[in-house]
């Protein structure tokens, strides 16, 4: 290659990293607290700040998965409530933020293959709030 394409790529790849890593969609919380960390590769969409119970979003994001997946026409299962909630995170009966269960939601809807919908489940975490606790919860 010449030295004026490559002085042009790395300039133009130098632009781009730090779009990739700030993208604002993601937000952490340290492994310590009992929650996945933005670091984890995962997707984290923004929250709204209210808050809902583990019921209600583990029930929304089930909804969603088995919907999401009729549309597609793609055969699966997912764990269930509460399960599916309590695998990412150490702590049972968080509560979690309303905005960042719909924007799980929204990127389970964004698959246009059963594959990337597989790995849409996998990837999406719904942000919990820290020392909290759904009403009606049992561990």
């Amino acid at each position: 290659m010449r030295p004026s394409l490559l002085l042009g790529l790395g300039f133009f790849a130098a632009l781009l990293s730090p779009l990739a890593c700030g993208s604002g969609e993601t937000s952490g919380m340290s492994s310590s607290s009992g929650t996945p960390d933005a670091s984890d590769g995962k997707f984290h969409p923004m929250g709204d700040g209210v808050h809902m119970t583990e019921a209600n979003a583990c029930t929304a994001l089930i909804n969603a998965q088995g919907t999401a997946r009729g549309n597609l026409g793609c055969a699966g299962t997912s764990r269930i409530c509460p399960d599916f909630l309590r695998a990412q995170f150490v702590t049972a009966c968080l509560e979690y933020d309303q905005g960042s269960v719909q924007g799980c939601i929204d990127y389970y809807n964004k698959a246009t293959t059963c594959d990337e919908l597989n790995k849409g489940i996998g990837d999406c975490v719904a942000t919990a709030f820290p020392n909290t606790m759904s009403a009606g919860c049992t561990m």
